[in-house]
């Protein structure tokens, strides 16, 4: 008989197996998933610290993830921040994104009107430039509406130049010019 039961359990996975302790098989790094962008922190010109505090992946999109390889590869060129002062005051967000393999677009970055004059804008774009350098990338290209004037200065100030406008001046956002920095 004891030769039946052992031969059954071998059958089942489960001969030598400790009770009440379950055998997990080693995540793949195909099926991983970022769960957040990770944090970082950048001194401004004033000595001010701006802390680029990583979002969460919303479990939706890293169940979606799991089973589609190009919804993952998204995920993980993509970067989400809320802008923090160093006393953990949230002053804005940015969102950037690996558009091609040689370039980072800057999709999003505010800052709240209360806030701004700070350098929080110059330290999250600085950032933005930093990961891109990490990632060896050539460039960062972002897209600045007419109507932020005071935008477009910061990123010209650090040297992106500006492209062709590639919306009406009577859209919302009063014409979006294109404008790269190359690395």
């Amino acid at each position: 008989m004891s030769e039946e039961v052992d031969n059954f359990l071998e059958h089942f996975g489960v001969v030598g197996m400790k009770w009440g302790k379950r055998k997990t098989p080693e995540k793949s790094s195909e099926t991983l998933v970022k769960r957040q962008t990770e944090s970082r922190s950048i001194k401004l010109k004033n000595g001010d610290e701006l802390i680029l505090d990583g979002e969460r992946t919303p479990i939706l999109a890293r169940a979606v993830a799991r089973l589609s390889p190009a919804f993952r590869q998204k995920i993980d060129d993509s970067h989400n921040f809320v802008l923090k002062t160093s006393s953990g005051k949230d002053v804005g967000e940015m969102s950037i994104y690996k558009k091609k393999p040689d370039e980072m677009n800057v999709i999003w970055v505010e800052v709240e009107p209360k806030y701004r004059g700070n350098g929080y804008a110059s330290g999250a774009m600085r950032a933005a430039v930093e990961v891109a350098k990490q990632q060896k990338l050539n460039k960062v290209t972002l897209e600045v509406p007419g109507l932020s004037p005071d935008a477009r200065h910061i990123y010209e100030k650090m040297g992106f130049v500006a492209g062709k406008q590639i919306s009406s001046s009577n859209d919302m956002w009063g014409g979006l010019t294109e404008m790269e920095l190359k690395l």
